[in-house]
């Protein structure tokens, strides 16, 4: 994950980093936490299966220079 978000800041202009999670996921959306992303509140339809959603939760200090250091899980 960490060498996803660096890439992301070293290689576009992107001032918010955002991802999904699947509804059903909590394991993955506790991790997304710990490393520094939070909920924004935002929940989508999970395109493979409409009836499930998608937590969209967002990186809110992406647009730091340099880029930010991610918190150890």
């Amino acid at each position: 994950m960490e060498a996803g978000i660096r890439w992301a800041c070293d290689n576009t202009n992107a001032s918010w980093l955002t991802l999904g999670v699947h509804e059903d996921n909590t394991r993955a959306r506790a991790f997304c936490r710990r490393i520094g992303f939070t909920e924004t509140g935002k929940i989508v339809p999970y395109s493979l299966d409409p009836s499930k959603k998608l937590y969209i939760m967002g990186y809110e200090d992406f647009s730091q220079t340099p880029c930010p250091t991610v918190r150890s899980s």
